[in-house]
């Protein structure tokens, strides 16, 4: 099937829309395991499902997000404090643009002082 467009994936407001499209895209060979969604409420989710229709749509079908990407994203979006504590080149980086994309009304400001680490 052909991508959406993201207003496609904005206007989504139901956990059932989300999963549809979810399951239609997202091919079962890439999609996160179904116990991983287990452990959240459904706004949480909302917004995990949403994530990785976003990402695999941003990235022409190639990258969907890791667990630990899925997990700050939710968190963040829900309003919850979170921390992620993981090696270099593992993607911490998408757990700052995922709320982004899904905030991009909204002006975010990202302080990253790794140099001075």
């Amino acid at each position: 099937p052909p991508l959406p467009e993201m207003s496609e994936i904005d206007a989504i407001s139901s956990l059932v829309e989300a999963r549809d499209m979810y399951d239609l895209i997202i091919p079962e060979c890439r999609a996160i395991c179904e116990e991983f969604w287990t452990a959240y409420t459904d706004e949480e989710l909302l917004y995990g499902l949403k994530a990785c229709l976003r990402m695999y749509t941003a990235s022409n079908r190639k990258i969907v997000p890791r667990e630990f990407q899925l997990t700050s994203t939710m968190a963040l979006c829900t309003r919850q404090n979170g921390v992620v504590d993981i090696g270099t080149g593992y993607g911490k980086t998408h757990c700052i643009t995922l709320p982004i994309m899904e905030f991009r009304s909204m002006i975010s400001l990202v302080v990253s002082p790794l140099k001075k680490l």
